[in-house]
C-alpha cells in the first residue's frame, strides 16, 4: 500500500470511529425526562416492546378521566436481563404498578425506575 493510500485508510477510520462514538453517547441521554420527579402508573399491560437501545413497556391506565397508554422506556436488553427481565416477562393483560421518571414535555413517554409485577416481585432500575 502506498503512503497516500495508508493515509486515506487512516482517515477513514477516524471518521467512522468519531461518527460512532457520537451515536453511542446520543442515545444514551435521559435530558427529555425529569429524573428529580417519580409518579407511578397502575394499569394492564398492553405490549412489551423488547428492543435495543431502548425496551419499552406499554401500559393502559384508567383514570377519571378515562383510559390512556402510557409508554415506558426501559434500558437495552443487557441490563434488563441483568435486572432479572427477559422477553416473556410481561404479557398483555397483566396488572402491573410501575414508577417513572415523567418526560419534560408532559407527553405519555416516561422512563422506567421500579415496577411491581402480577406476582407481588418488585425490580427497580440500577442508579444512572
Amino acid at each position: 500500500m502506498t503512503k497516500f493510500g495508508a493515509l486515506r485508510c487512516g482517515f477513514a477510520l477516524s471518521a467512522l470511529l468519531s461518527i460512532g462514538s457520537t451515536a453511542a453517547l446520543a442515545h444514551h441521554s435521559f435530558s427529555n425526562f425529569d429524573m428529580d420527579q417519580s409518579l407511578t402508573l397502575t394499569g394492564t399491560v398492553k405490549r412489551w416492546e423488547w428492543t435495543n437501545p431502548h425496551s419499552y413497556l406499554y401500559v393502559d391506565v384508567t383514570d377519571d378521566k378515562g383510559p390512556t397508554t402510557w409508554a415506558v422506556e426501559f434500558h437495552a436488553i443487557g441490563q434488563l436481563l441483568r435486572l432479572g427481565l427477559t422477553k416473556s416477562t410481561f404479557q398483555p393483560g397483566d396488572k402491573v404498578s410501575v414508577t417513572v421518571h415523567p418526560s419534560h414535555d408532559g407527553s405519555k413517554l416516561t422512563f422506567f425506575s421500579r415496577i411491581t409485577l402480577s406476582d407481588g416481585r418488585t425490580i427497580a432500575s440500577a442508579k444512572l
